[in-house]
């Protein structure tokens, strides 16, 4: 009885081996990847030197345009990630800073009421922390950052992408190199309709119910503040417009994130470009298109040279 116990507990320990080592290959695609997240991670390093690292969410790479900057001779760069908050944020920056050969002059952050919600990291759709240059494990994150709950979802998706790759790594296409060339920055020109509303809405409802998360927002603010002590680079917060997106956070929330924000300006220079525009400059319900990316983008160069005057 104890050799047949034995046998079963080798067994399923050579079993769950066996899953974990599929899940450490779940990023050998990277090099060929087209996903925008993937390809913007991957090339960060070969923009050095800059005036402005752009850091958020997809409110990022949707609405700033580095190429605008280039008429001001600003070399900049949109590290724009899909879903960003204060733990992605810190991945991404502690890499890019511990990899560049000169820090940024400045570090534009972005912050938006998703910044400190439900919507915010999704390690799970998103797994961003295997895709960096240096990619921390799934076991990494969950205690880093006290992601238990979705520690096994988060990989059983790394097991079966792991076990896809042994499959299709070798078929998959070249990167997109649009991304590259915009600097991170992803166009659109779809314009915001009423059928878009229908179709997508029912993403945005979990908002409904959401309450602000003092716990990202902590972590935002000691992460902020141990980097201006570390690194002495200029942080500069700034939001962006998002169309409709105020209308499906409840009143609770907003008013946290207000409180919030306040703090946050107090400390570091704010820079809101959070206005009323037409439906036409946006793509859906909270992301600009590209007409409205042009306007945003104007509107903080404007800001940025008039404060140099």
């Amino acid at each position: 009885m104890n050799t047949l116990i034995k046998r079963l507990l080798l067994f399923f320990l050579i079993a769950f081996l066996f899953l974990l080592l599929l899940s450490r290959i779940d990023n050998i695609d990277k090099k060929l990847s087209q996903d925008n997240n993937i390809v913007s991670i991957k090339n960060k390093s070969k923009f050095d030197s800059l005036d402005i690292l752009f850091v958020g969410n997809s409110y990022c790479y949707s609405g700033i345009i580095p190429e605008i900057f280039d008429s001001i001779n600003y070399k900049t760069y949109n590290l724009g990630i899909s879903t960003a908050g204060p733990y992605f944020y810190e991945l991404l920056l502690d890499e890019y800073l511990a990899q560049c050969q000169q820090k940024p002059k400045s570090i534009y952050l972005l912050i938006s009421p998703t910044t400190f919600s439900c919507l915010a990291d999704n390690f799970l759709a998103y797994p961003i922390h295997r895709y960096l240059e240096n990619s921390f494990t799934n076991e990494y994150i969950a205690y880093k950052y006290k992601e238990y709950n979705e520690y096994d979802e988060i990989l059983q998706k790394s097991i079966r992408k792991g076990f896809s790759n042994i499959f299709t790594v070798g078929m998959k296409k070249n990167e997109n190199f649009e991304t590259l060339l915009s600097k991170g920055y992803c166009k659109s020109t779809q314009v915001y309709t009423s059928n878009i509303l229908k179709s997508t809405q029912a993403l945005y409802y979990p908002l409904r119910k959401d309450n602000f998360s003092e716990i990202k927002f902590k972590h935002l603010l000691n992460y902020l503040e141990n980097l201006n002590k570390i690194r002495n680079i200029e942080i500069v917060l700034f939001d962006l417009p998002t169309n409709e997106l105020k209308n499906y956070y409840n009143s609770n929330f907003i008013s946290n994130y207000n409180f919030g924000k306040n703090i946050l300006s107090k400390k570091y220079k704010f820079i809101s470009l959070d206005s009323s525009l037409p439906n036409s400059f946006f793509q859906n319900i909270d992301h600009l298109n590209y007409s409205g990316a042009q306007i945003a983008t104007n509107n903080l160069v404007r800001i940025i040279l008039s404060k140099k005057e």
